[in-house]
């Protein structure tokens, strides 16, 4: 919806014309005014001065009684334009001479007499306004009184002319003060309307707007307000486009190290591992290199394990390896323990003469560290330069920290995958030499059940034949991948062959078997186990309840003797020398022999 307001940049020169035009008519009334006032009151004070004048010239040819003077001077005064009549009364009022020049003027007579009069009372001059017409009367020392009658049409035809100059000026000067405002407002709007432009297209984000500074002082100063103003939006757009640009970052670091974590929890072998993280690194931050270094047995190395770029591919192949504390920046991480940045100036440019990695401009190396110690060195590779920021050494190395215990974990998993096969084997080989002596011991081979019950088996030749007609199926029992036996089924004649479903049943009985064997001959094992050190403890605990030597031996005889039911038991005492000399009873000379 279009806005129908009036803009400022019209509004405002409207307002000033107007009120510039409004004092200009209100001077021009006022001119007006005061030059019908002024010709009213110029026209008063000279028929005053006129009167006055007058009045002085008749004194004194009535007081040397001069009459036909009197007539000379009202003739005289008669000859102005402006006056039409004059007229001489004595003090009672009675008109003694009138000397008139329009005789279609007549005055009423009783304004005449009642201005005459008001002239005796005041005793100066007095006047009425009468139509056209202007009727003074003034006293005329001890006479009477002077009256003149002025005509006020050349007055008028004056004033008109005034008025005629006076419209004409003040239009000059309207027509003047309203071209002198439509440049100023035309002036004042253009720049209003180039700083309103400027302004909306900051609003729509063109923060490189030129902004006009020109036009008045107000406008000036609001242009370079307004230029201030877009100077700091920028420079605020740029810190927040970094700001936004660090977060992301860190939010890529952040998604990297939860994704190297849960790909820990799933590849537990380093092997498998390392590539995989080395990958995620400089795929998900785009870095143009990514290697992981871990030191050798003996701390001496740094040895390239796993590599993202094609140049680190060619070094995994030539087996690539630096001298700790030595060797490079990762030389130095590994034997400081501390993270450095190279970048392509100075001291540094020697790090990035690498014919496999040509295109390297900043690097960063990270320590990987676990439990206090440094297994090795996250090195981290970019094509552009200063690519590494002190925000970015942080969330990196909390990034390497968390390859560093991937690594740790992947190991010590790999470790105690090795310490169970070890345990397992060696569990099995004891369960072997178990079974055999198990098997040893035993009189009979096995057992054979039929309709008639249940047999042992002493000598395998005992055992049935089989026939063609009767199917057997014979399933080996293994304890810990030990062959220890086998278990053999025969069908009826006519039964048919053994089925998948049988020969599955069986099989799963046979599992049951395995572990059930298992389990009894670990049982036995322990009952066994319990038994001798309950023996153990109980000849220990006889034994100790002496403190005579010669008592508690024969108890220990005694006791070992009953514990193992053997039929005889000695306990010798002696030097080693005297052990070596018989007496032909099979005892050394010198021992006591108790038995």
């Amino acid at each position: 919806m279009s806005d129908k307001r009036i803009p400022i940049t019209v509004l405002a020169p409207l307002m000033v014309g107007l009120v510039v035009l409004i004092a200009l008519a209100v001077f021009v009334s006022f001119l007006l005014w005061i030059g019908t006032s002024g010709s009213q009151n110029m026209l008063v004070e000279n028929g005053k001065t006129t009167l006055t004048t007058a009045a002085n010239l008749i004194v004194q040819p009535l007081h040397e009684n001069k009459l036909e003077e009197l007539s000379n001077v009202l003739n005289a005064l008669t000859q102005n334009e402006h006056i039409i009549r004059v007229e001489v009364r004595n003090i009672t009022g009675r008109i003694i001479t009138t000397v008139t020049s329009d005789e279609d003027w007549r005055p009423e007579r009783e304004d005449s007499r009642a201005l005459a009069v008001e002239a005796l009372v005041e005793g100066a001059p007095v006047y009425q306004d009468i139509g056209d017409y202007l009727m003074m009367s003034a006293p005329v020392g001890q006479v009477g009184t002077l009256e003149i009658v002025f005509d006020k049409a050349p007055l008028q035809e004056m004033r008109q002319s005034s008025q005629r100059f006076i419209f004409i000026v003040g239009s000059t000067l309207v027509l003047l003060t309203a071209g002198i405002i439509a440049l100023i407002a035309r002036r004042v709007a253009s720049s209003l309307q180039a700083l309103s432009s400027a302004a909306h297209q900051i609003g729509k984000g063109d923060l490189a707007v030129e902004i006009p500074v020109f036009g008045t002082r107000e406008t000036a100063r609001l242009g370079t307000s307004l230029r201030n103003m877009s100077i700091d939006l920028k420079d605020l757009y740029q810190n927040l486009e970094q700001q936004v640009t660090a977060l992301e970052r860190r939010a890529k670091y952040l998604e990297t190290t939860a994704e190297i974590a849960r790909r820990a929890a799933l590849a537990l072998d380093p092997r498998e591992l390392l590539p995989q993280v080395v990958e995620l690194i400089s795929q998900r931050l785009d870095f143009y290199h990514t290697g992981i270094f871990l030191t050798d047995a003996a701390s001496e190395w740094a040895l390239l394990q796993a590599a993202s770029s094609e140049g680190g591919q060619r070094m995994l192949a030539q087996e690539h390896k630096l001298q700790i504390g030595q060797q490079g920046i990762v030389g130095f991480v590994i034997g400081h323990g501390q993270h450095r940045i190279a970048l392509d100036v100075g001291e540094d440019a020697v790090c990035f003469d690498n014919p496999d990695l040509p295109e390297t401009r900043s690097e960063i190396a990270l320590p990987l560290r676990v439990r206090g110690g440094i297994i090795g060195a996250l090195d981290v590779q970019s094509k552009e330069p200063g690519a590494f920021s002190d925000e970015d050494v942080a969330v990196l190395q909390t990034l390497a920290d968390q390859v560093a215990m991937a690594i740790s974990n992947a190991r010590l998993f790999q470790q105690t995958q090795e310490s169970l096969k070890a345990i397992r084997q060696a569990y099995g080989e004891l369960s072997q030499q178990a079974w055999v002596e198990i098997l040893r011991g035993r009189t009979n081979v096995g057992y054979y059940c039929d309709d008639q019950g249940v047999q042992p088996i002493q000598d395998l030749r005992d055992m049935p034949r089989q026939t063609k007609d009767q199917p057997t199926l014979s399933i080996p029992l293994r304890v810990r991948d030990q062959h220890i036996g086998a278990i053999s089924a025969r069908k009826p004649s006519g039964a048919g062959e053994w089925t998948s479903e049988e020969i599955a049943l069986l099989k799963a009985l046979v599992d049951q078997l395995d572990v059930a064997l298992e389990s009894a001959r670990l049982y036995q094992d322990a009952q066994s186990l319990a038994t001798r050190e309950r023996l153990i403890s109980d000849v220990t605990t006889h034994v100790r309840e002496t403190l005579d030597i010669e008592t508690m031996l024969k108890t220990a005889v005694q006791d070992v003797r009953q514990a193992l039911n053997l039929p005889e038991v000695t306990i010798r005492l002696g030097t080693p020398s005297s052990s070596t000399q018989s007496n032909g009873d099979g005892h050394g000379k010198g021992e006591e022999v108790i038995t």
